[in-house]
């Protein structure tokens, strides 16, 4: 058995046995909106690793959040705007690192893999994303130790109300203290992808074996993949290579498609981040 393998096992194990001492994250949910721009919540998971490893590993989106090797925090939004969500690891480890995963409310996919260290000792990695929708938001959180703790917060990006500060007056100009230099968080805007595919006719289709989607991202991506599939059944599959702006994503099917509704989930991603698209595609006779 491999050093890999013997870890994944233990944290399997490790995860089985404190099931039962599990806890959500605290708070379990939360609101921000202009009243209450910013929430904290805290968290942690046991036996993370096993789990976190298939989804940074493969990128896959689909990689079930159960507690203790995962921890969720469901957050609402209540007002349009930059959205920062970040997490911090209760660890010095350089090697400490977390997934993180935000659904939004149109069920679109935004997941992120930290650096090795980013997020130890009290350092944020943070995710923006531009005009945040409102609505309800799922945040996921992987990592790849045995037992950790962590905190997060959102964030939304608006104006300061606060007055400026008044000028001093007097005869002198006091020293100012100099500023301390901060080391600055990672901060990751999230991609933002937009998938669009035209009116699809089964009898067209037949004759091509192809169909044509539109991808858009909003900013430079390393690859991106699809999938169209009639239940669980991938029937057609398409990629990309570095891609910016809008290009067009060709997928070959695998047989002839009827009549009905199909699922085309796109996923998008630079390395370290990733965003899944998924819309309905309906054929026509």
């Amino acid at each position: 058995m491999t050093h890999t393998s013997s870890r994944i096992l233990g944290g399997l194990t490790l995860a089985a046995a404190l099931a039962g001492t599990a806890v959500a994250a605290t708070p379990e949910n939360g609101t921000v909106n202009e009243t209450t721009p910013k929430i904290e919540w805290t968290g942690e998971t046991t036996g993370g690793y096993a789990t976190r490893m298939p989804t940074a590993v493969s990128g896959s989106t689909e990689t079930p959040c159960e507690a203790p090797s995962c921890d969720t925090f469901n957050l609402k939004v209540e007002k349009s705007a930059n959205l920062t969500i970040a997490e911090s690891l209760d660890s010095e480890s350089e090697t400490a690192a977390f997934t993180l995963r935000i659904t939004k409310p149109d069920g679109e996919v935004i997941q992120t893999n930290s650096d090795p260290g980013a997020a130890s000792g009290g350092k944020f990695v943070k995710v923006v994303i531009k005009n945040a929708p409102t609505g309800d938001y799922v945040i996921n959180h992987y990592d790849n130790s045995t037992v950790m703790s962590y905190k997060a917060f959102a964030e939304l990006a608006l104006a300061s109300t606060a007055p400026a500060p008044t000028p001093a007056t007097g005869g002198g100009s006091p020293l100012q203290p100099q500023p301390q230099t901060q080391p600055q968080p990672q901060s990751v805007e999230a991609i933002d992808l937009q998938v669009k595919v035209g009116k699809a006719s089964a009898k067209k289709l037949a004759k091509a074996r192809k169909l044509q989607a539109s991808v858009t991202v909003s900013r430079e991506v390393k690859s991106i993949s699809a999938a169209l599939k009639k239940g669980r059944k991938v029937v057609g599959k398409g990629s990309l290579g570095t891609t910016s702006g809008t290009k067009k994503l060709t997928l070959k099917l695998s047989k002839k498609l009827k009549k009905g509704t199909y699922t085309l989930a796109v996923v998008a991603t630079d390395g370290s981040t990733s965003t899944e698209k998924v819309i309905k595609v309906k054929v026509v006779k």
